[in-house]
């Protein structure tokens, strides 16, 4: 049986209520006395949470930790590990960051900006974690400039 979002359907309370004893199902019941079933992802109810960090400057890393932390702090999250990468942005040797993104263990990779993860492949990076049901969050989408955008921004401020 398959029951569509919205729709309501009639069945035994009993068989209702043995689901949830056995953690099936949440449920909750209103003012009226109805009972309502609480919809919830079954895969994964509390996603795992990683922050990325990466600068050359171990002061600025810790920065980037405690700005993340809170982001995190307000969205509800719950962060189960915290990688740093101490080098520089136009560096590829990402040890750190390759572990992550290969990492099936991690919902959710959660950064200040696009270039922390790629100057240049970060929608190609992002489609494929998406593709397996992952994703990147930025914090800083402003920080996410393509290397074409930020040699003509590093241009202009040259003349």
């Amino acid at each position: 049986m398959s029951i569509s979002k919205g729709q309501s359907h009639s069945m035994n309370g009993l068989e209702v209520y043995g689901w949830k004893e056995k953690g099936i199902i949440s449920m909750e019941t209103d003012r009226q006395g109805r009972v309502w079933v609480i919809e919830e992802d079954p895969k994964k109810p509390n996603p795992t949470i990683a922050i990325y960090t990466r600068s050359e400057e171990k002061e600025e890393l810790e920065k980037q930790k405690e700005r993340l932390l809170l982001y995190c702090s307000a969205k509800g999250y719950i962060v189960n590990q915290v990688v740093e990468e101490n080098i520089g942005l136009d560096s590829e040797d990402t040890p750190e960051l390759e572990k992550l993104l290969l990492s099936s263990a991690i919902d959710i990779i959660v950064t200040e900006g696009k270039d922390r993860i790629s100057l240049n492949s970060f929608g190609l990076i992002s489609k494929l974690l998406e593709s397996d049901g992952r994703k990147i969050e930025v914090t800083n989408l402003s920080s996410g400039l393509t290397a074409k955008e930020k040699t003509e921004l590093i241009k202009k401020f040259k003349l």
